[in-house]
């Protein structure tokens, strides 16, 4: 479960400069794609809460008397602490929003993910069968997970000696 974060906006509209590098430092738009690929390798669903879901400002479990969720109240946009106008509990912000987002329903996902995990070449069974051979560890798709060298067998030498002769 991740949150489809709008990092662009975040880069251009957060204040102070040194917030602004730290933003491009933590490269925070480089992991949706990374999860989404190793998801999608191991046979698993990534699911993207919608960036409008106010994850943070809805108070877990607690609802308006007319039904609505129950919107938190802080005195800065980056408090720690929130509090409840309806109950009066003081509820820490990171930990209301990870509560609201497990509970995140499937079907109000914001789509799905735009990146697709590329398939593994490879065998599907055992390579070889005597002493020290390789069983290639399967992976999502019954396809060896070790990449295999390019053009050079099990005993030779994958680069060339200084002489210009294989070892």
């Amino acid at each position: 479960m991740v949150e489809d974060l709008d990092v662009a906006a975040m880069k251009r509209s957060m204040g102070r400069r040194a917030y602004r590098r730290a933003v491009c430092d933590a490269a925070m738009g480089a992991i949706r794609p990374m999860l989404a690929y190793k998801t999608a390798r191991c046979g698993a669903v990534l699911t993207v809460a919608d960036r409008w879901f106010a994850s943070s400002q809805i108070h877990h479990g607690c609802t308006a008397p007319d039904g609505a969720p129950c919107r938190l109240i802080g005195k800065w946009r980056i408090d720690k602490l929130l509090v409840c106008p309806h109950t009066g509990d003081v509820v820490d912000r990171d930990r209301n929003a990870a509560l609201n987002l497990r509970d995140w329903p499937d079907y109000a996902s914001c789509g799905p993910v735009g990146t697709t995990a590329p398939s593994v070449p490879g065998p599907t069974e055992s390579v070889g069968t005597g002493h020290g051979a390789d069983t290639g560890t399967s992976g999502a798709g019954g396809a060896s997970v070790r990449p295999r060298p390019c053009g050079a067998g099990r005993r030779e030498a994958k680069t060339p000696t200084p002489q210009g002769n294989a070892a």
